[in-house]
């Protein structure tokens, strides 16, 4: 060769691919187009953008650093600038080898202005330096030196061969050992290369598969599906697409696949073929399918715990409720000292029968995360007293001490759940008590020794030690487990194994902890503190005395008893009939409509499950009546069921109020008084709202069934604090309106001059 043409170095086709392409995409065409390069592009213009190469270096670094090449850019692993040479200046092979060694690269790109017009590698100079007399036109020392400056490279290069074939074989590996199905079909969808997995997960051999389409074997539903995945990578609108679909294996069987597709492109962005990775997620849909099926199964099998405790519940209390009931009537009846002695012992049993029932359903209500919080004002000093009261008789059959101390700085008037503090300490008594052969109980109150910021806020520390035959440590993390109980505790045959569990749940609800500490045969201590809101203004003093009759000057209140039971309906009317009520009984719904219609009763006791119209029925055709003639008939709710849902039930029915079986007469008297206003005259002579009365809401509405000079009236008669006057004005108030007059006749009681003041003057509600 008498010239070297340098330029002949210049390939002008260089393989081009986009910066956004996967690795294992562009290790596949580069090996298609047989090429150890490609010339990344960045955006459209590909001529301008060329900045970056990637090499088989490249490739080889990264399958040595473990990279997973399906999941992985190309611009993530480039480690070399592009460095370029101008076309004019490839004139001269020196300058070439002296830009290829001086930059340790084995390729330049030729640019003319700023295109990238070719790329020149050292293996084009190594095969024009192989096929030229060098001798002809350097001398023998430039050419030793250009040996020198080649050699590096060409050894650089035969590594580089090595390490390709080692990927090469690496990547042939995965795809054949891989533990997906792993596929590379024509745009058609026809498969051009399939691995081991996939043929396994189809049970086809290679070669039928390879006689067949994707659209082939995706039962029809899912084929479009398919279409709409594609049509969305076509688009560009996304780089790779998932979708789970149904196919049908060789031996006709359906089988759930997730498939995974993405796009090949060429230098030309003209597709070259689709990747697809298959996996039989056979086993997730079934592990969702019996997920499905168990949540199934636990929710039916938690309604028809709910419909047994509501069935139990009405079973249960149902014959508890004239026990109880009708003890209290022979109770408030004359009778000797002896038979008083007996209905105590009826009525303590039937009490702590019905507590054991109400344990149950207040576990499954925790366990349901159904209870809740019901905070109310009351006395605390008070309710030590009645449980000292209450449990002293206990204590005393024991040849026990019980002690009850208080700190002096212990708030009197509180608020808190009264009734789940009294349930706790209760149950915390109640079993010092029952494993204590001998010694002392003791409770005590006292302020904890952290106190919030809120002044209005306090912690109560409450602490129940007992000298009775204690519990092993081991057992103690037990203790409170539903249903479960000490070794030592079972020993004695007593309780539930409730007690404890729920008196835990109930502090944990009210914000507290319990605690315990206890050695075996010396006693035990349990204790807890929680937050408490301390109430400046005192609450009003309940009155205790047993009513026992109404008190004069008020109207004649009708009461509707309504119930299937005859036992029930005659309960409560020896409880009412005896105080003055007026009392009529239906023995169903229908009975209890038709009633209503002819008598107009004030309040309606409603039973809630009767044969031929329930309670339910019954109350929503009542009060829709009530509702069109614009009259006031109260009615409260009478069941055996505690459970919450029950209730909710109840009110959306449109009663008013609920009282649940068993109840005690005092529970009825209240109701009375709640909603009707009613005023009692004590054992002592003196007249009473009754325990737990709630003041009675009433709104200028409500007075508007009177004339408007007669509320003109009232206001000046308040004004004037007369209760003569306003007595008088009340009598007026027609009989059908007597729920108002009732409501009216209890704040003068009160003296709650102010209210009906601002009532008459056409104030909002009170």
């Amino acid at each position: 060769m008498s010239t070297i043409d340098i330029k002949s170095a210049i390939n002008y086709h260089p393989l081009i691919i986009s910066s956004d392409i996967l690795l294992s995409d562009a290790v596949a065409l580069m090996s298609q187009h047989c090429s150890s390069y490609a010339l990344v592009s960045q955006d459209d213009n590909e001529k301008t953008s060329l900045t970056k190469i990637i090499t088989e270096k490249d490739i080889v670094c990264a399958a040595a650093r473990g990279i997973i090449f399906n999941e992985t850019r190309v611009l993530e692993v480039i480690s070399l600038q592009l460095v370029t040479i101008s076309e004019n200046e490839v004139e001269d092979i020196f300058t070439v080898v002296h830009l290829l060694y001086h930059n340790h690269v084995s390729h330049l790109a030729v640019v003319s202005g700023i295109e990238v017009v070719g790329v020149i590698t050292y293996e084009a100079i190594r095969d024009i330096l192989q096929s030229a007399d060098l001798l002809k036109h350097k001398p023998v020392s430039q050419i030793k030196r250009l040996n020198q400056q080649l050699q590096p490279e060409i050894n650089q290069r035969k590594q580089v061969e090595i390490q390709r074939s080692e990927s090469e074989n690496q990547y042939r590996l995965f795809f054949e050992q891989a533990p997906v199905g792993i596929t590379q079909m024509a745009p058609s969808g026809k498969f051009l290369q399939v691995n081991r997995k996939f043929c396994e997960i189809l049970g086809y051999l290679e070669s039928e598969l390879l006689d067949l389409n994707l659209q082939e074997i995706i039962l029809s539903e899912y084929l479009n599906l398919y279409q709409t995945s594609i049509d969305k990578l076509y688009r560009g609108e996304d780089a790779n697409c998932s979708f789970e679909a149904c196919v049908q294996s060789k031996d006709n069987q359906i089988k759930w696949i997730e498939i995974n597709l993405s796009l090949v492109f060429d230098a030309h962005r003209q597709l070259q073929y689709i990747i697809g990775v298959f996996q039989n997620v056979r086993l997730s849909k079934q592990a969702e399918a019996e997920l499905k099926q168990a949540l199934l199964n636990a929710e039916n099998a938690n309604r028809a715990k709910s419909l047994f405790l509501a069935r139990m519940s009405h079973e249960l209390r149902t014959p508890l409720n004239s026990i109880l009931g009708f003890t209290q009537v022979i109770y408030r009846s004359t009778c000797g000292q002896t038979q008083s002695k007996y209905l105590d012992i009826i009525n303590r049993n039937g009490q702590h029968l019905l507590g054991l029932i109400n344990d149950v359903l207040e576990i499954s209500k925790i366990e349901a995360g159904k209870i809740k919080l019901n905070n109310t004002n009351f006395d605390l000093y008070n309710l030590l007293d009645e449980l000292k009261v209450s449990m002293s008789p206990l204590a005393v059959s024991k040849h026990l001490t019980l002690i009850f101390t208080q700190a002096k700085n212990v708030p009197q008037y509180i608020n808190a759940d009264e009734r789940k503090l009294r349930q706790v300490l209760l149950n915390l008594l109640s079993n010092a008590i029952k494993f204590t052969s001998k010694g002392t109980v003791t409770l005590y109150v006292t302020l904890g020794n952290e106190q919030p910021e809120n002044l209005n806020i306090s912690f109560l520390h409450f602490e129940v030690s007992d000298t009775g035959i204690g519990i092993a440590v081991e057992e103690i993390d037990n203790l409170f487990e539903a249903f479960a109980q000490s070794s030592t505790i079972e020993q004695t045959q007593q309780g539930t194994g409730l007690g404890l569990s729920l008196s835990r749940s109930f502090i944990q609800l009210m914000g507290g902890e319990i605690k315990i500490e206890s050695t075996v045969g010396e006693g035990s201590v349990f204790s807890f503190d929680i937050p408490v809101r301390v109430q400046q203004i005192q609450v009003e003093e309940i009155m205790r005395s047993k009513p026992i009759k109404l008190a004069p000057g008020q109207p004649n209140f009708r009461i509707l008893i309504v119930d299937d039971s005859w036992e029930h309906r005659h309960l409560l009317a020896q409880l009412l009939i005896p105080l003055g009520f007026a009392v009529q009984e239906a023995i169903n719904g229908e009975q209890g409509i038709d009633l209503w219609h002819s008598w107009q009763p004030h309040l309606i006791f409603m039973d809630m499950q009767m044969p031929l119209l329930d309670g339910y029925q019954a109350t929503q055709k009542i009060k829709a009546l009530v509702q069109e003639k614009r009259q006031a008939t109260k009615i409260i709710a009478l069941t055996a069921s505690a459970l919450e849902e029950e209730r909710v039930k109840i009110f959306s029915a449109g009663c008013d109020d609920f009282q649940s079986k068993p109840f005690q007469a005092e529970e009825i008297f209240d109701k009375i008084a709640t909603h009707l206003g009613v005023v009692y005259i004590d054992e002592n002579h003196n007249q009473s709202l009754v325990s737990h009365s709630q003041p009675v809401r009433l709104t200028k509405q409500d007075l508007e069934v009177m004339p408007y000079q007669w509320q003109q009236s009232l206001y000046i008669a308040a004004c004037e604090c007369s209760d003569e006057r306003i007595l008088q004005l009340l009598s007026h108030i027609p009989q059908e309106h007597a729920t108002l007059a009732s409501a009216l006749h209890q704040l003068v009681n009160n003296f709650h001059f102010d209210q009906i003041m601002e009532l008459a003057a056409g104030s909002s509600i009170f």
